[in-house]
């Protein structure tokens, strides 16, 4: 249904949304894996009942359902550790709201950077503006779209480089220097030598 032009371009997009959407679904993993192994750590720390199978609750739903997964991985640890004792769930709940804003803040870009090479500034704005337009599932879906149109302006927009001005910062090449070759040993003046009445030269003079 399409030319052999359109069909080689649809092949490479095609190509990086799945390389896109791979490094997604990789970096959602490491993320779920740190928040679960933490979580575990410090529920095990304040002696919450059950601290492996909440440490894998927070670590796949905060990470797997957008927008409103954090809420929900962090209530039901709040809640177990209220039955159990409340001050525990005071430290709970001043756990998550912490360990969010370190993922959010260090974790998460750097994660990000890595998988899919995107910068944090547009991982943050691909999210708001997914949320904005279709909920929680455009939520879900901005990373990868977005990682999918920043391969593709990186491959077909030409990039040139900055010229040498003090309005750019550019630095200016460094001049090469040249070296001048060495007379050759033992020769004399190039016109040769003189005879002593001032007449025309009597030849090449070496020393060996």
């Amino acid at each position: 249904m399409l030319p052999p032009g359109r069909q080689e371009v649809a092949l490479r997009v095609w190509d990086l949304a799945i390389d896109s959407t791979g490094g997604y679904v990789y970096s959602r993993v490491v993320l779920a894996g740190c928040s679960a192994v933490v979580t575990t750590l410090f529920l095990t720390l304040i002696g919450v009942p059950y601290p492996l199978a909440l440490g894998l609750w927070v670590g796949l739903v905060s990470q797997f359902i957008p927008t409103v997964g954090t809420y929900l991985a962090g209530a039901l640890p709040v809640l177990i550790a209220l039955l159990d004792e409340p001050v525990s769930a005071v430290w709970v709940l001043l756990y998550i709201v912490v360990y969010q804003q370190f993922e959010n803040m260090v974790l998460s870009p750097r994660i990000t950077a890595r998988t899919m090479a995107l910068h944090p500034a547009v991982a943050f704005g691909a999210v708001i503006a997914g949320g904005a337009i279709m909920g929680p599932i455009g939520s879900l879906l901005a990373l990868p779209a977005a990682a999918s149109v920043q391969s593709l302006v990186s491959i077909y927009l030409h990039r040139y480089e900055v010229i040498a001005s003090p309005l750019t910062g550019a630095p200016e090449p460094a001049a090469v220097p040249v070296h001048e070759p060495p007379p050759a040993r033992g020769l004399t003046d190039p016109n040769g030598p003189r005879d002593r009445h001032g007449g025309g030269r009597s030849g090449w003079v070496c020393c060996w």
